[in-house]
């Protein structure tokens, strides 16, 4: 209910990360108060990033069933969260300077762009992964008996949703979950759950 009414505050206060951001750094802040006109559209397009967020989350989920749930064993305890944190900031860290090297000639730009979108593509199923455990565990505290995936991914997207339109502090959940979703993958080798060493490269390669 907190995540819904969050929700309905930012459609109406224009509350998003990046208004939130500029007005900290003396740019044009977002609105105190609502504006009819201006944000006329804001609970359509907040409407609109959920549901296409969502469904994309769902055809992720049954596409890759096996490699979500590895993945989502990266969330068993609340100390492996924060490793996942540090790992995928330790990554964007790493991705980004060899994006940015790969922008100073033009024959490995298609190369830059590929890294991003690739840690776009990690983290997004990192995510996905978060947010259905995030919704299982809050449907067993309130003693829901079946096991609709596509609800407890919902109920997580809703929650991550309603914190990241949190006015100046929803670009810092933005940045944790993204850092969560790609430690999460990274860790579990992209939901292969195999172990990153030369041991297990030779072994597969004997298979």
């Amino acid at each position: 209910m907190t995540s819904l009414v969050l929700m309905v505050g930012a459609s109406l206060f224009n509350w998003n990360p990046l208004t939130s951001l500029t007005g900290m750094w003396g740019g044009h802040p977002g609105h105190t108060f609502p504006n009819p006109r201006n944000n006329a559209l804001a609970p359509v397009k907040i409407l609109a990033s959920f549901l296409a967020t969502f469904l994309c989350s769902v055809i992720t989920l049954y596409l890759f069933p096996r490699h979500i749930y590895h993945i989502s064993k990266a969330f068993s305890l609340s100390t492996e969260i924060l490793r996942q944190v540090l790992l995928g900031f330790l990554f964007f860290i790493l991705i980004g300077i060899a994006a940015i090297s790969a922008t100073l000639s033009v024959f490995t730009v298609p190369l830059a762009v590929g890294l991003l979108g690739l840690v776009f593509l990690s983290s997004f199923v990192g995510v996905t992964a978060f947010s259905l455990n995030l919704g299982r565990w809050l449907l067993e505290r309130t003693g829901w008996t079946g096991n609709s995936f596509p609800l407890a991914l919902g109920l997580g997207l809703v929650i991550l949703y309603a914190l990241f339109n949190l006015p100046f502090v929803g670009i810092f959940f933005l940045i944790v979950i993204a850092c969560v979703g790609l430690g999460a993958t990274i860790s579990s080798r992209f939901g292969t759950d195999r172990s990153w060493n030369i041991i297990t490269f030779v072994g597969e390669e004997k298979e």
